[in-house]
């Protein structure tokens, strides 16, 4: 797996040189608690941008992501370089405390995929759910946060993703 994401990333990394590559891990949790990441450690040597994100869980186990958890992240980050892209709707899915996770991982956190929840529903137009975007946007504000914030809204929702810029600024 390590060869084959080197050999397909390496090109468009030298072309587009990123600063950050978020990854999925993966599904199968159930294989992860002994995993020792060493492939992705490999990955993050040579390619430095690569980090994970949090993903959505289900009380399904053949479908369910990882991480999604709190534990489960905690456990990616110390295996990995500490880094990693949060998004607020796979917490919120869940009904995590966002904003006390996102105070938590603010200095691992490199990229934010911002959007807001409806009915269950992740990927929508920020303000039309129950994310608080400005008690959001306000810790990032007290904490100076400096990385990327990535309005993340379905590819064809255009409106939404106008609407969602103007509330952010």
């Amino acid at each position: 797996a390590k060869e084959y994401l080197l050999n397909e990333l390496k090109p468009l990394v030298k072309v587009f040189n990123p600063a950050v590559i978020t990854t999925h891990l993966g599904s199968f949790p159930f294989i992860y608690p002994d995993h020792d990441f060493s492939e992705f450690q490999q990955l993050q040597k040579e390619i430095p941008a690569c980090v994970m994100e949090n993903m959505p869980g289900d009380d399904n186990l053949w479908r369910k992501s990882y991480p999604s958890t709190e534990k489960e992240c905690d456990y990616v980050l110390s295996k990995l370089n500490g880094k990693m892209t949060f998004d607020v709707g796979h917490f919120m899915k869940q009904d995590l405390d966002v904003y006390r996770l996102v105070e938590k991982y603010l200095p691992q956190i490199v990229d934010i995929h911002f959007h807001d929840i409806v009915d269950g529903n992740d990927h929508q137009t920020l303000g039309t759910g129950s994310l608080d975007v400005e008690r959001f946007i306000k810790i990032l504000l007290k904490h100076n946060y400096q990385h990327y914030l990535t309005i993340e809204l379905h590819h064809d929702n255009v409106e939404g993703m106008i609407k969602s810029h103007q509330l952010v600024k």
